[in-house]
């Protein structure tokens, strides 16, 4: 077994939270699952002692189970002993070649690509028909001309933002977030980022310069917005100093004047002027005004600005609904929440901006039909400012509706059957309805009554005994002192129900109050 594979594998693992295939192993690091499976017999041997533990279930694949800090001792061991961190999955190299393209300012040959990657010349030939789609997304084309390098050619504010999406979505964006909190160990020589030349001396003495400016805007940002202001900011200077100049036109310059922030990133210039001798001129220092503007909710906007968030909002309101078949319930309060929102947005549509969405992860999984909705609005972003919109901005939204949809939600109606006197009862009533949102008693009875009632009225039963019911609805029993530990089971049980009645796709029906 080739020793990058090896650690290639183990590093999937390692950045994995929950369980991976054999199968989606063997795609990604491009053999068969076959060869996956000795890997992974060689792994566990490697891990023998580490206080890691390989776990195999039938059905899910495999997982690497240990403690956060022994897997971040486990990634520098690899880093140190210099294997891993040049092994690239199919996908990863595709980005990798992207990001050295994009960085290098000049021709790329492929030979230099393959030796930095550690792969054939045909494996990066092949990959480059996918390096032109990925590129394509931001309407760059890459150039292959016979006996000559490679080249990308575009407009330079789209490289530029190319290059900034797929470093802060790259896994080494860890190595910068760490250079900026103070925490990294990286030496003088290292690179941050691989693909990029800039080392890490050269990246803190950047963030020296910056922070030397000494403005509240810069120490006011949250870590990731300020990680992609210093990060733009270091490609555009970058870029500027290799001869690649960005284009602005006359008309936009000129509406930036009522923007805010310029005066931050005069300071900003000033610092670099002194640290490198490099003048910005004021089409660089106008098009690093618009990210700062793109990386803040301070609420600065020009009017314009929000007369377009509204029409977004209410666009975006009226295809969920459509895609949802209902109504939503408090539209307004909905529609302000996502104007407030959009007027930042808006910003960085224009100008194809990335932005991290940090919670992505757990949006998608926690409300992954609700964003397959928003996903499909994703068309009336992308056709009004004709660029890509990222999964991260689709997240942002995501949570707007999921709010949204929350407060729609009805309770379970539910029959409380009860043997205890009339005071057990309402102290069992009133925890029941305090502690579990999921349901609302809308009646009582006991062991006689209960055949009297209409049991169709009911979409679930708590009883304090055993019943024996014919049909719907279903029966969940509790104690009559309902336990704390009590709630989370109850609670589990009535899951799928209220889910069910809540689930809002495909379910024709109005719920406007």
């Amino acid at each position: 077994m080739r020793e990058e594979r090896f650690f290639t594998v183990l590093k999937i693992l390692l950045e994995q939270e929950g369980f991976v295939t054999v199968d989606r192993l063997a795609l990604d690091v491009g053999v068969s699952p076959k060869t996956i499976r000795l890997d992974l017999l060689r792994l566990e041997e490697w891990l023998a002692g580490r206080k890691l533990t390989l776990v195999k279930k039938t059905g899910q694949g495999v997982l690497l189970e240990g403690s956060i800090q022994k897997k971040l001792e486990i990634r520098q061991e690899i880093r140190q002993e210099g294997k891993g961190e040049e092994d690239f999955s199919p996908q990863s190299r595709v980005h990798a070649i992207a990001m050295m393209l994009l960085a290098r300012g000049e021709e790329v040959w492929v030979h230099e690509l393959a030796e930095n990657l550690y792969a054939s010349r045909a494996t990066i030939q092949h990959d480059l028909k996918w390096v032109t789609e990925l590129l394509s997304k931001y309407k760059i084309e890459l150039l292959r001309k016979k006996n000559r390098g490679l080249t990308v050619e575009g407009k330079e504010r789209r490289i530029r933002t190319c290059l900034a999406d797929l470093l802060l979505n790259s896994p080494e964006v860890k190595n910068l977030r760490d250079l900026v909190v103070g925490v990294d160990d990286l030496k003088d020589e290292d690179r941050p980022f691989s693909s990029l030349s800039l080392t890490a001396a050269d990246a803190r003495k950047f963030l020296s310069t910056l922070q030397s400016a000494e403005h509240p805007f810069l120490s006011g940002l949250p870590l990731q917005a300020f990680i992609t202001v210093f990060l733009m900011t270091a490609i555009s200077y970058l870029r500027y100093t290799q001869g690649h100049g960005v284009e602005l036109s006359p008309e936009f310059m000129a509406s930036l004047a009522e923007e805010p922030f310029y005066e931050e990133v005069e300071k900003m210039a000033e610092k670099i002027k002194e640290g490198y001798g490099v003048t910005l001129p004021e089409v660089e220092k106008r098009f690093l005004q618009v990210y700062f503007v793109s990386q803040t909710s301070s609420g600065f906007h020009v009017r314009r600005d929000e007369e377009e968030a509204r029409w977004l909002a209410q666009n975006l309101a009226d295809q969920w609904e459509k895609a949802l078949h209902l109504e939503l319930k408090d539209k307004p309060l909905l529609l302000r929440s996502l104007t407030i929102h959009l007027i930042p947005c808006i910003t960085r549509f224009r100008h194809g901006i990335y932005v991290e969405n940090p919670i992505l992860g757990e949006i998608k999984k926690l409300h992954r039909q609700t964003y397959r909705i928003v996903e499909e609005s994703r068309s009336l972003l992308e056709e009004r400012y004709g660029t890509a919109v990222s999964e991260d901005e689709l997240g942002f939204l995501t949570l707007h509706l999921a709010a949204a949809l929350d407060r729609m939600k009805e309770p379970l109606k539910t029959l409380l059957v009860s043997h205890v006197g009339l005071g057990a009862q309402n102290l069992l009533e009133e925890r029941l309805t305090r502690e579990i949102p999921e349901i609302a008693v809308t009646d009582r009875a006991n062991a006689f009554t209960v055949h009297d009632r209409t049991l169709s009225d009911y979409e679930v039963i708590l009883s304090t005994m055993a019943l024996k019911l014919s049909g719907n609805p279903p029966v969940i029993q509790i104690s009559p002192l309902l336990h704390n530990t009590d709630i989370p089971a109850i609670r589990n049980l009535l899951k799928p129900l209220f889910d069910a009645k809540n689930d809002p796709r495909g379910k024709k029906r109005s719920a406007k109050s």
